[in-house]
């Protein structure tokens, strides 16, 4: 592992430059995009070069989909959330109206408890959604704005 000394992110020691920022290792300045695929790489780079520039690509590819990933999971439990909700909200009024015998104390606090459980359950799931939509949209600025990947290589990773 190393530190990047522009911008502080932490990498492993298979990455000659900052994904993030694209400082060098020993600290040069971000050059132009990097082409990562092996059929852009010169002819006379040594075999191990070409194998390492794959390798970032690589490591890059799996760490952002495994970002897309969680993002998705997310944004798919806050779904689920708001459905239990809704179903919870539904199964307590069916429940209260079933046992209330036409008591108006029942049938209101029935009523009450149906409302709260179901909005709460509904927020949660709304604010458990929009971290995962957050998470979608920080990714796709930092695939967007990394100097290490190629147009390609961009287009490919975020359609994971």
């Amino acid at each position: 592992m190393w530190k990047c000394k522009c911008c502080g992110e932490a990498l492993e020691d298979t990455f000659d430059r900052c994904w993030s920022c694209g400082t060098g290792k020993d600290g040069s300045p971000p050059e132009a995009p990097v082409e990562f695929e092996e059929a852009q790489v010169e002819s006379t780079a040594p075999r191990t070069e070409k194998r390492g520039k794959s390798n970032q690509l690589a490591a890059l590819t799996t760490r952002y989909s495994d970002a897309y990933t969680v993002a998705r999971v997310t944004n798919g439990f806050g779904g689920i959330i708001k459905v239990v909700g809704i179903v919870l909200a539904v199964a307590i009024l069916v429940a209260t109206f079933a046992a209330a015998d036409k008591s108006p104390v029942i049938i209101g606090i029935g009523l009450f408890a149906a409302i709260v459980v179901g909005v709460l359950l509904f927020i949660l799931g709304i604010l458990i959604s929009a971290i995962g939509q957050i998470l979608k949209a920080s990714l796709d600025s930092a695939v967007n704005t990394s100097p290490l990947l190629s147009n390609a290589d961009r287009i490919k990773i975020m359609s994971l």
